[in-house]
């Protein structure tokens, strides 16, 4: 149950509700309460001769436990007393605020009322105080009397209650003249308590069994009818229990619909009084509490199993220097590499030539055709196998780098309801909405926070990355239905996101371009898509020797303390699957278009910095992120060779490119 949401633009964030469906589906609550950004609410189907107070300590313990912190709030919308069950709303987090407004709500409950006799406290945890005749009490009177209660009216609380008189809970009261054997506990509370306002909306019959026809009980079945029950439960021995099921006195079972304030204890007693007699509660059950019904319920131990450890894998790589992690939630896990590229990973990994060439726009639309059937049947999600191989050249040791990581990633099992609340909320505003051209994609932001939705087509949600505030932890909700091969292009574009949002203000930048590395240096290739930058790098490997292919889509490049920069293989090398673990020194920084004829000139300044901008990975809306970029962009202009290159996709084309980089030295 996704408490208040409705499919719409301005649709407000709310608890999420984890109940019986909750339970079922997902069976457990994420480890980071801030995935939870207005809390969270559980249904607990109160066990008998509990507390309401000794459910939120198990509750509470649990989830502090799980979430790793010292304290959270936790509390609950409404107390029941230890003689009920049923529903007990257990608030966590911010959903501790939504407290008072849960206990507002209209409230149903099943009680068991016998008549013939009164308790002290008005139900079974005291011994039966004073019987009375049962002559007036019959099935057919009490079906009279009940409509008389419904509406609004005044009602005085027992006694044993958590109302207050002069700063001193009634209960202290009550509990003190109980056992010195004090005054009469009624006259007290009409003396010292006010009356309440209450309204009774509904008084429904639903079962009656007449008593033994007696109106008086002797002292030896009182004897024997009117045992104090022993707990079954060792840890709540305070509560006593009298079983007054041996006396044979008439009983009632009423479902009763009411207002915030209501003490059905007292209603019993009226209910009794109304019928010239006594009553006492001796069952009751709370089955409706606002949008709640017992339906939705989940026992205690049910609640403390869904703050069982969320079973997921992690694993560390470190790219340019910097250590990342990426977490599988179950199903999902990492792919084993296939036999057939086994052989790419390894020599990959030790920063070796793979043997791959780049990708030529001829080569890739033979590509496609080739894995067309193949992208077909990718498109029903028959496992959750990640082909994260482009990650494995990069992977470095868990423990020596859990606390060194800038950012983790984790890929959640599936898109729980909550999230659309969260984006689509009346907080939340749009940075950026690209539904024109593919990517298709929106940015959200609210508290800090963003949120990017990718899409497969402008009205087709496919996945939601949720970066937290601090931008070092990183969710991703997959969209169940989005096939795996887009839900893997989604969870690459999300590391990339997250690796550029942390490592923008350490002088490291990602590019668009391809690196071939040439007498111990590295030249980079920008231009826009389409312009032949991977064939240029294929021209190099043809016809100038001593030449290897770094990366052939997204390098990195890090800027040294001396000013000068290096360039980094990654795990993000496009079609091509160069995924070399090597560094070199940045030696020229060329950028192409297509042109008649090969024309080459080196730039400077201003011009270096405008053919550098345009092919390097931005979050344009994100002003210390930009201003990290353009300061590194900056620096790489004024102490990199850079060019300008007007080329045709031929052999001579890299010649020349090569002996004006090299002044002629081939």
């Amino acid at each position: 149950m996704q408490i208040g949401t409705d499919q719409t633009d301005t649709m407000d964030i709310r608890p999420l509700a984890a109940d019986r469906n909750f339970l079922n589906e997902t069976g457990r609550i994420a480890e980071d309460i801030e995935e939870y950004p207005e809390g969270i609410i559980i249904p607990v189907d109160k066990p008998y001769r509990w507390t309401s107070a000794d459910v939120i300590r198990k509750i509470k313990f649990a989830a502090c436990r799980h979430f790793h912190k010292k304290n959270i709030k936790v509390g609950h919308a409404g107390t029941l007393d230890p003689l009920a069950t049923g529903i007990l709303l257990v608030c966590i987090g911010k959903a501790t605020k939504k407290a008072q407004e849960l206990q507002s709500h209209d409230k149903e409950y099943i009680a068991g009322i016998t008549f013939g006799a009164t308790t002290p406290s008005y139900d079974q945890e005291k011994e039966i105080d004073r019987f009375f005749p049962v002559d007036n009490v019959s099935e057919k009177n009490l079906r009279e009397k009940l409509p008389e209660f419904i509406g609004t009216g005044e009602q005085i609380a027992p006694l044993f209650s958590a109302k207050s008189s002069d700063g001193i809970r009634a209960y202290e009261l009550a509990r003190k003249m109980y056992r010195q054997g004090q005054g009469n506990l009624d006259a007290t509370a009409s003396e010292i308590l006010q009356k309440s306002v209450i309204t009774i909306k509904e008084l429904e019959l639903l079962d009656w069994k007449e008593g033994k026809g007696k109106t008086e009980i002797s002292p030896e079945e009182t004897l024997t009818g009117n045992k104090m029950e022993e707990p079954g439960n060792a840890r709540n021995n305070r509560i006593k229990v009298t079983d007054n099921s041996g006396l044979g006195l008439p009983r009632a079972s009423i479902r009763i619909t009411c207002s915030k304030g209501t003490y059905i204890r007292a209603l019993a007693r009226d209910i009794g009084e109304a019928m010239d007699s006594g009553a006492f509660l001796d069952a009751l059950r709370r089955t409706g509490n606002g949008e709640f019904s017992d339906k939705d319920t989940i026992s205690v131990q049910e609640a403390l199993s869904l703050f069982s450890p969320v079973d997921k894998e992690f694993r560390y790589f470190k790219v340019a220097g910097h250590t990342f992690g990426i977490g599988l939630e179950k199903p999902w896990e990492f792919a084993p590499v296939p036999p057939e590229k086994e052989e790419i990973i390894k020599r990959g990994k030790a920063g070796l030539e793979t043997g791959v060439e780049p990708l030529s726009a001829d080569d890739e639309a033979a590509l496609r055709m080739e894995n067309k059937n193949t992208h077909k049947a990718d498109q029903v999600r028959e496992d959750h196998k990640l082909k994260l191989f482009g990650y494995e050249p990069f992977a470095s040791g868990k423990d020596e780098n859990t606390g060194q990581a800038i950012f983790t990633i984790t890929v959640k099992e599936k898109m729980p309801e909550w999230i659309p609340g969260t984006i689509y909320g009346k907080d939340t505003r749009i940075i950026i909405d690209n539904k024109d051209k593919a990517p298709y994609f929106t940015v959200y932001e609210r508290d800090g926070e963003y949120f990017y939705e990718f899409r497969q087509l402008p009205d087709r949600r496919a996945g939601i990355l949720r970066i937290f505030k601090d931008c070092s932890r990183g969710v991703f909700y997959p969209l169940a239905e989005t096939a795996r091969c887009r839900t893997l292009y989604q969870i690459n574009s999300s590391i990339m996101l997250m690796f550029v949002q942390n490592t923008a203000c350490k002088g490291t930048l990602l590019m668009h371009a391809s690196v071939i590395r040439h007498k111990g240096k590295a030249n980079m290739f920008l231009g826009t898509s389409g312009t032949g930058k991977s064939t240029h790098s294929k021209l190099w490997l043809k016809n100038i020797e001593d030449c290897d292919l770094i990366n052939d889509d997204n390098p990195v490049i890090r800027s040294a303390e001396d000013g000068s920069f290096r360039i980094f293989g990654t795990p993000w090398s496009g079609k091509t699957p160069c995924y070399r673990n090597t560094d070199a020194p940045l030696g020229s920084i060329v950028r192409l278009e297509q042109a008649s004829g090969n024309k080459i000139a080196k730039i400077k300044g201003i011009e270096a910095f405008t053919a550098i901008l345009p092919s390097v990975s931005s979050i344009r809306w994100n002003r210390e992120v930009m201003d990290g970029i353009t300061g590194t962009i900056e620096k790489a202009a004024m102490t990199v060779p850079c060019y300008n290159m007007g080329c045709l996709p031929d052999d001579e084309a890299a010649r020349i490119c090569c002996r004006t980089i090299y002044e002629g030295d081939l």
